[in-house]
């Protein structure tokens, strides 16, 4: 059986995602992603195009790429979504 690999860049992966989210649920499409499209992109995105934890299922792992987000030892945040919860509440700042 053929595999075709459809490769779609841009808006941190959420085009990829938005696009297999989109195909028919035929059992033949497959979404590779990292942690920019399932990740990164959603909480960077004021409104993004679909929930990772609802919207897909993981079915395999294929690679790590740890990433690490660092602040000062004095910041108010302790949490990725403190900080995420403070970005939205003062855009811009």
């Amino acid at each position: 059986m053929p595999i075709i690999i459809d490769n779609k860049i841009g808006a941190n992966g959420m085009i990829a995602g938005s696009t297999a989210l989109k195909a028919d649920p035929d059992g033949y499409t497959i979404l590779a992603s990292s942690d920019a499209s399932m990740i990164h992109g959603p909480l960077e995105s004021p409104n993004p195009p679909y929930n990772s934890f609802r919207d897909f299922l993981t079915v395999g792992a294929y690679g790590v790429a740890p990433h690490v987000y660092t602040v000062y030892a004095s910041s108010p945040f302790k949490t990725i979504m403190d900080f995420v919860n403070e970005a939205k509440k003062t855009p811009g700042k």
